[in-house]
């Protein structure tokens, strides 16, 4: 397993748990993934590198996501091929880059191909790319700007539609909320590439009037609604990865794929990010107070503190969870387990062991019956042919998304 180390990220905790994100979910990805394809390509949209630390490169997705996939193929004994393919417009970053994939290519034995441009202007390069590796051959996106333009929806569609696949996009909240926030005359242009032009007047029209997290949520559903449709992804979810020294959203960490496998070790991977997360926030709050008052005696790992941030975010989204999930049960009366796990987990910081609880708790109110469970089985699985049915009471009443 590949640890990241936080000391390269001093002043950038967030990209360290970004990172640590990617090397989780690729960790567990590349085992489930080799079990039936013979190829993996990973597409890194903009690569980098930037402000990075060490002289290696180990610090940027590029070496992370090579390392994850070569130890993978390690563990197959080799029976996995391994495809990249790398985009930066930076002349300087793309010279490092280059030297990195040449060398890295040659050395572990990985097909690599990089451009040097915007990647708007390499679409059809990256689909030719991934379409030329041999038949069994699973591709993995990683778009990963610094701002919010450059990856139009309609521009990357077809990197979106791509079956098999799956994509992970750095949703740069903070950057969004503040367009909206603040519009600037000539950058609605920009607003409409990200969210396609027939979404963008219904997102505007969505957040008119709102403020705070309800805006944000809208900004982040609408895009996990536009990613879907235009990707015929059948689930999607978000991460949120917070500023590590204030109490606002940094990005979000958006999430397609076609099988209901791939959302469950997303969310694996987002457990294990947020846990690091809120270690990182501590890590800084605690450097805060070293600036502020000298001497003292060190008790950062003594006293066992919780993110209160954090925290109320866990109870936002778990309200809204469990009211998507009874809206779900009581229109329904009948729903697959699985069906219910992705509509549930499309929240952000809302984990398997919530929904099991949720319905634990609903169970003996009598308010649902679990269909399906065969000996001793207690619980509904993914995999299993598990109903929830709803025994409450029929709507009452519309309950917002």
């Amino acid at each position: 397993m590949l640890v990241i180390d936080f000391s390269l990220y001093k002043g950038r905790e967030q990209t360290g748990v970004k990172h640590l994100f990617l090397s989780e979910y690729l960790q567990r990805f590349a085992p489930i993934i080799r079990s039936w394809c013979k190829t993996i390509t990973y597409v890194d949209c903009f690569s980098g590198p930037w402000q990075e630390q060490s002289e290696d490169l180990k610090d940027t997705s590029f070496s992370i996501a090579l390392e994850e996939l070569e130890k993978a193929r390690e563990a197959a004994g080799g029976a996995l091929n391994l495809r990249a393919f790398f985009v930066e417009r930076d002349a300087d970053a793309y010279r490092r880059l280059k030297d990195f994939a040449d060398r890295r290519g040659t050395e572990a034995r990985v097909e690599v191909e990089t451009r040097h441009d915007e990647l708007e202007n390499r679409i059809e390069d990256i689909v030719r790319f991934v379409k030329a590796g041999p038949p069994k051959n699973f591709p993995f996106l990683f778009i990963d700007p610094t701002g919010w333009t450059g990856f139009g929806l309609e521009a990357i569609k077809p990197l979106l539609q791509l079956n098999p696949g799956e994509v992970l996009i750095n949703f740069m909240t903070g950057h969004i909320r503040r367009l909206v926030e603040h519009p600037e005359e000539g950058q609605r242009e920009g607003f409409e590439a990200l969210y396609g032009s027939t979404r963008c007047a219904r997102v505007l029209d969505r957040v008119e009037g709102k403020t705070g997290l309800e805006r944000e949520d809208i900004l982040v559903s609408e895009y996990l609604r536009a990613i879907r449709e235009t990707g015929g992804y059948e689930h999607v979810s978000a991460a949120v990865v917070l500023n590590p020294s204030m109490d606002r959203t940094h990005f979000h960490l958006i999430f397609g794929t076609r099988n209901p496998k791939g959302l469950e070790v997303f969310k694996g991977a987002e457990k294990k990010a947020m846990e690091a997360m809120c270690q990182q926030r501590a890590v800084v709050q605690d450097r805060k107070g070293d600036q502020r008052q000298t001497g003292l005696f060190d008790m950062v790992n003594e006293i066992p503190r919780h993110d209160r941030h954090y925290q109320s975010l866990r109870e936002h989204y778990g309200k809204l969870a469990q009211r998507r999930m009874r809206r779900d049960l009581e229109s329904k009366r009948r729903v697959r387990y699985g069906e219910l796990y992705s509509s549930v987990l499309t929240v952000p910081l809302t984990f398997e062991s919530d929904l099991k609880q949720w319905l634990k708790e609903w169970s003996e109110q009598g308010l649902l019956k679990i269909d399906g469970l065969q000996g001793r089985e207690r619980v509904p699985k993914l995999d299993g042919d598990h109903h929830v049915v709803w025994t409450g009471p029929a709507v009452t009443a519309t309950i917002a998304s």
